[in-house]
């Protein structure tokens, strides 16, 4: 029963080294909560304008003639397929502005989490 809660990891010497590894608590449980927290994370995304993800949307009008392009062998990239030497489009403040602040709430929600996990490993510890 008390295994899942708390492990105690006994105290070890290093052979290489000579140095010496204090005996110390362990707490599996507030370990798989903390993952559990960090998995709600949203990952953070790259800006793809509007219209490169419009395309990416699209399904090809002919899968046949795909299908025979792959046949024939290496076909030439399509115009609109190649890289784009522009200059890239011109982002709305707005965007930037619901970026920065996504980024902002994800700082503030780690360093909860950091705060919470701290707390609680000084409780568990001192009990």
């Amino acid at each position: 029963k008390g295994d899942k809660k708390r492990k105690y990891i006994e105290a070890k010497r290093d052979e290489e080294t000579g140095e010496e590894k204090v005996g110390h608590w362990e707490f599996p449980f507030l370990q798989d909560l903390m993952s559990q927290a960090k998995k709600a994370i949203w990952p953070l995304e790259e800006f793809v304008a509007p219209a490169h993800a419009e395309k990416a949307d699209e399904p090809d009008a002919d899968p046949k003639a795909k299908a025979k392009a792959k046949a024939k062998g290496k076909a030439s990239p399509t115009p609109d397929a190649a890289p784009s030497t522009k200059f890239a489009p011109q982002l709305s403040p707005l965007y930037i502005d619901f970026q920065q602040s996504l980024i902002a709430e994800r700082v503030t929600y780690t360093h909860r989490l950091a705060t919470l996990h701290n707390w609680a490993y000084r409780r568990v510890v001192a009990l």
